[in-house]
């Protein structure tokens, strides 16, 4: 291959050892014209050849020449032909063209291709292993080298090409970041074979990563055992270490399988799982359970590289908002503005835990926005109603009480006539408030009307008999009312409805209702005379008007109230999800 060599060789007709229509024929090898290439320094040996550098000063660019070496095996010479004529008919940037085949000066195949520079993806791998770290931005850059070889893999398919060596050290990464698939020399052709061919190529690659049907089986070469080595070169990209390890007895881990998921391997924890499922599928121990082809791979890659990419896009964009929101809450009392820009970034990132604390505490801090405030009066409004119609019905039970005294006899007129106008004006202050046109007082009138009530019912039955029951009730019903804010004196009121007519029996003011002797309680009437029919029979009707009263009350008011409650709790439960905690488990700091 020198300029010194007076006689070069002739011809030499070899055998192809290919499964393509001119397998088993022989073909003639010219030698390499002396003039066009100048051997130079070794660029590296595999197992069966030597790689050279060499110049091609008619061109005046340096190739790579790659020699049988030492070895006068016609089987190797035979596959370096074959590796040339495999690698010569791929067109693909990954793959470096094939320039020239023929004879040595020594009568040897040989073939000049295209001399790539760089380091292999193995000692890449190697150098960020040894550095015991792998940020994210290192292993996005190698997963887009991995698309690109997945891609050159796939032209290879297309053109009937299966590699069944490929592993790091046989990726290259050139020096502009660009990646090169090398060592052809065990690639075979999967075209149909003819009637009567045998395929005689050895079967090769490397224990380790080599499908496992290639291993324990004579299955013809298929685009899915590259995919399956594709897939170890996956695991180690994202574990920096191999899947099958000899600690594990390789041949033994490569038969049974192992498991893929990088983030059960130290240096590759936190894995993204969606990376996870592609590389347990692509090294799957049935051909079928694989992706389809290596070109079906690099997509899945190259789907979750464009999510990660908008996924920094959307944090950056998250990063921006909560700054924008510690600015306003600098500048502004109202944190109005800073409530937008937090929820804006705890909805570009619903994992940032910061967000998630600026918008809890936001909104404990806000309460109620004004826009929702007219909102929420109108609910207080027709929550109003809504008790107001239940006061009405109550209030008609108040009426038994004048009609049992008239029913009876005996009962003082004015009493009467009092007790029925307190009643029928409260119902009719009622009804209007249920239509959306009582008084704005209404509510302290109905608490003056139910103490009032309360007052005679002392009077008539005593201060204990049947008096509690409708300031309970009463009490109950004003407690319920929105718009109550001062609890304390509808409280004291109602109370005081029952307990002031017993304070001023015991001091000689009022005639007593009670009286007790030899152990014995009795009551007695100040405003009617009681007859022992009427009398019981107003207050079983009294005491069912009460029982109504509270299962209206508890109907119109506290079930739908309980069941606001309910949705809030389910709410409250999953905005805490949304916020980043589980409920119970809140960041009080």
């Amino acid at each position: 291959m020198n300029g010194s060599d007076p006689d070069p060789p002739q011809p030499t007709r070899l055998t192809a050892l290919l499964d393509e229509p001119s397998a088993g024929r022989p073909i003639d090898l010219p030698p390499i014209d002396a003039r066009r290439f100048s051997p130079g320094w070794v660029l590296g040996r595999g197992g069966m050849g030597v790689v050279l550098q060499a110049e091609e000063p008619l061109v005046g660019r340096e190739v790579a020449v790659k020699h049988l070496g030492e070895t006068t095996s016609s089987q190797h010479a035979s596959m370096l032909v074959a590796e040339a004529r495999i690698q010569g008919r791929l067109d693909h940037p990954a793959i470096p063209p094939v320039f020239d085949l023929g004879l040595d000066r020594e009568g040897r195949p040989c073939f000049a291709m295209r001399k790539v520079e760089g380091e292999t993806l193995g000692a890449r791998l190697n150098r960020l292993a040894a550095r015991d770290s792998h940020a994210p931005a290192q292993r996005d850059r190698l997963l887009r080298l991995f698309v690109d070889l997945c891609n050159a893999i796939e032209h290879a398919h297309l053109r009937g090409v299966v590699h069944l060596d490929l592993k790091p050290n046989n990726i290259m990464i050139g020096r502009a970041g660009n990646v090169y698939v090398l060592d052809w020399g065990v690639a075979q052709l999967i075209t149909p074979m003819r009637a009567g061919e045998e395929q005689t190529t050895p079967r090769g690659g490397t224990l380790g990563y080599a499908a496992p049907e290639m291993v324990d089986s004579e299955r013809p070469p298929d685009p899915r055992a590259d995919v399956y080595s594709l897939g170890c070169i996956l695991f180690a990209i994202l574990a920096l270490e191999p899947l099958h390890r000899q600690s594990d007895g390789l041949l033994e881990s490569v038969l049974r399988g192992a498991d893929a998921r990088p983030s059960t391997r130290p240096r590759g924890r936190g894995t993204p799982p969606e990376l996870e499922q592609i590389c347990v599928r692509a090294t799957a121990r049935d051909p079928r359970d694989r992706h389809g082809g290596a070109g079906e791979l690099a997509a899945h890659v190259t789907s979750w590289l464009d999510s990660a990419r908008d996924l920094a896009l959307r944090k950056e964009l998250a990063r921006r908002h909560l700054a924008a929101s510690h600015d306003h809450l600098a500048r502004s009392t109202t944190g109005e503005e800073a409530l937008i820009e937090a929820s804006r970034a705890l909805a570009l990132a619903p994992d940032d835990p910061e967000a998630a604390r600026l918008v809890r505490s936001l909104l404990e801090r806000e309460g109620v926005p004004e826009p929702a405030r007219a909102e929420l009066e109108a609910m207080d409004r027709s929550d109003e109603r809504t008790l107001a119609k239940a006061a009405a019905i109550s209030y008609l039970g108040f009426l038994l009480l004048p009609l049992t005294l008239l029913a009876q006899g005996g009962a003082n007129p004015w009493f009467v006539a009092t007790v029925l106008t307190a009643s029928t004006s409260l119902i009719a202050l009622s009804v209007a408030a249920a239509r959306g046109r009582g008084p704005s007082g209404w509510l302290w009138w109905s608490v003056a009307g139910l103490g009032a009530h309360a007052v005679i019912f002392s009077r008539y039955l005593g201060p204990f008999l049947v008096t509690p029951a409708i300031a309970a009730l009463g009490a109950a019903g004003a407690m319920m009312h929105p718009r109550v804010r001062a609890r304390r004196t509808v409280i004291a009121l109602l109370c005081g409805a029952t307990l002031v007519p017993f304070a001023l029996e015991l001091a000689g003011v009022l005639s007593p209702t009670m009286t007790f002797e030899d152990g014995r309680w009795w009551l007695s009437s100040s405003v009617s005379e009681l007859h022992s029919m009427p009398t019981m029979i107003g207050l079983a009707l009294t005491s069912i008007a009460f029982v109504m009263v509270a299962i209206l009350i508890g109907s119109v008011v506290a079930a739908p109230a309980h069941r606001a409650r309910r949705t809030l709790a389910a709410q409250a439960w999953h905005l805490e999800r949304l916020l980043g905690s589980a409920p119970g488990q809140r960041d009080d700091r």
